[in-house]
């Protein structure tokens, strides 16, 4: 059944959900695009998958919290 016309809609977020929308939204895109050559990069390095996996996600985290400092979260 349609929705009623004085249902209440979804609440906008506020501005903290915002940020941190954004900030994941701008990892993901990171991740997207870099992953693969990050993983390349340390599987040369290491020369074991496991550590360069492990490596990776590392890589990862420490610019999910350079991102978040950026975008003042």
């Amino acid at each position: 059944s349609p929705a009623r016309p004085d249902a209440p809609g979804p609440e906008p977020l506020g501005a903290l959900e915002r940020l941190e929308f954004e900030q994941e939204l701008q990892l993901r895109r990171l991740m997207d695009r870099y992953s693969a050559k990050v993983m390349t990069r340390c599987l040369r390095l290491t020369r074991d998958w496991h550590d360069a996996e492990d490596a990776t996600q590392q890589t990862f985290v420490a610019l999910s919290r350079r991102l978040a400092e950026a975008m003042g979260g």
